[in-house]
């Protein structure tokens, strides 16, 4: 067994799904960040197992053809990317090699061909950002948590973010710090402020920003000044979070000032933006995601469509148009809310939407020509494959974030009849190791 702090030199030969690079020392597998296929690495264990290790780069001996100088000065230390080190065509190459080899040892999938959409960019593609904020000694720290801890970078500008996010984040910063407003501490339990989020409405050219706090102190002043001096936010929302724990919105909202909703346009529909709703960060790949899941699907005038997993209805939607009907089934209210307005604002009447667990209202759908499901990374909850193949649409697209979930529900799908007709790569998040894929079944 290996020991902490052993130096070893290693040849790193793939990529493993979580981003790091993996190589091997007397027949273990070492699994090293930052690390790029054929680098020739000095390494350092950091965590010794008996069946593997965990190690970081201690020196680069020869460095790999496919690695790059990283953009970002917080590169490495920030871990909201993984891969800036490794030029973007690779990282493409990397993710259809990992998706394939995910399909077939959790699916038993042969996967041909993975389509890869056209890139929309490598940089500066995300419309939404959600920086923790904790108290120090000079001010509030606001920025990104480092690689696998609640460790605080305070960061000023980040390359994936619309540009306009960072100039405000800028801004917004000195305003919160001059106020007195005191972020959280590191472990959450005490002071007020624990999160800002930033969202960029590119159709608007315009800003919203949430103030998320442990308790619920007037900030009403805090936001006119924002409003202020910050041009471009135009909406000012307060959430209130008093729970331990990861998970960062509450659910108590007030509306501090400005406009209540920004609007976005995704492809040829029109959204309102809840400070709360869903949307893609990256919105131009996502429309070229909506767009193949359009024409895949392949519309008559008559078919019945189910969405589940709806959000906001930014695919139920676009689909509209090309059906009899669209049913879509969606958990959070407040975007079945958001769906309903969307579908007014685009004067759509064929749209249902229906509140409650998919599982729970699938079953009560009569017929689907088509299908099409968004899930979370989880994946499709117990029970609704069931009740997919229970409705038997002919066609279904199967949008996921995750192709572990994806591959797993998959296998269950061909096993009900259907067969895996296209797969494509749609790279949401360049620079990082997470994977959007699209996946068409069909009877």
């Amino acid at each position: 067994m290996l020991r902490a702090g052993q130096v070893l030199n290693i040849s790193l030969e793939n990529l493993a799904y979580g981003g790091d690079a993996v190589g091997h020392h007397q027949g273990q597998a070492v699994f090293v960040p930052y690390g790029v296929p054929g680098d020739e690495l000095k390494v350092k264990i950091i965590e010794p197992h008996k069946t593997y290790s965990r190690g970081e780069v201690h020196e680069i001996i020869k460095p790999s053809d496919h690695r790059v100088k990283p953009a970002c000065r917080h590169f490495g230390i920030c871990g909201s990317c993984q891969w800036q080190m490794m030029d973007y065509q690779y990282q493409l190459e990397q993710k259809t090699n990992i998706t394939r080899e995910i399909f077939k040892r959790l699916g038993k999938i042969e996967i041909d061909e993975i389509a890869v959409l056209p890139p929309a960019g490598e940089w500066h593609y995300r419309n939404k950002a959600q920086y923790p904020v904790q108290a120090s000694k000079n001010g509030n720290g606001m920025g990104y948590y480092r690689l696998k801890s609640h460790d605080l970078v305070d960061i000023q500008e980040c390359p994936l973010l619309e540009e306009p996010i960072t100039q405000a984040f800028r801004k917004v910063k000195e305003v919160i710090n001059k106020s007195g407003l005191k972020g959280s501490t590191p472990a959450g339990h005490s002071g007020n402020l624990r999160h800002l989020i930033l969202r960029y409405s590119k159709s608007e050219e315009a800003l919203s920003l949430v103030l998320v706090t442990r308790y619920e102190p007037d900030l009403h002043k805090i936001a006119q000044r924002i409003l202020a001096e910050v041009p471009n936010i135009k909406s000012v929302w307060q959430n209130v979070n008093p729970a331990r724990g990861n998970v960062i919105l509450g659910k108590k909202w007030t509306h501090l000032g400005g406009v209540e909703y920004l609007s976005e346009r995704i492809g040829h529909i029109t959204c309102r933006l809840s400070p709360g709703s869903f949307l893609q960060s990256n919105l131009r790949t996502s429309e070229m995601a909506y767009q193949n899941i359009k024409e895949s699907l392949q519309l008559s005038p008559g078919d019945e469509v189910a969405d589940l997993y709806s959000g906001m209805g930014s695919i139920a939607l676009q689909l509209a148009g090309q059906a009899k009907r669209v049913t879509a089934i969606e958990e959070f209210a407040p975007a079945v809310d958001d769906a309903r307005v969307n579908a007014a604002l685009n004067n759509i009447g064929n749209c249902e939407f229906l509140c409650g667990r998919a599982e729970d209202q699938l079953i009560k759908l009569k017929s689907a020509d088509a299908l099409v499901l968004d899930p979370p990374r989880q994946g499709a909850a117990p029970g609704v494959i069931e009740a997919i193949a229970g409705l038997n649409p002919a066609r279904i697209a199967y949008l996921s974030c995750n192709p572990s979930t994806l591959a797993r529900d998959a296998a269950l799908l061909v096993g009900r009849g259907y067969k895996l007709q296209k797969l494509f790569l749609a790279d949401m998040f360049p620079q990082t190791y997470h994977i959007e894929n699209l996946a068409i079944l069909t009877r």
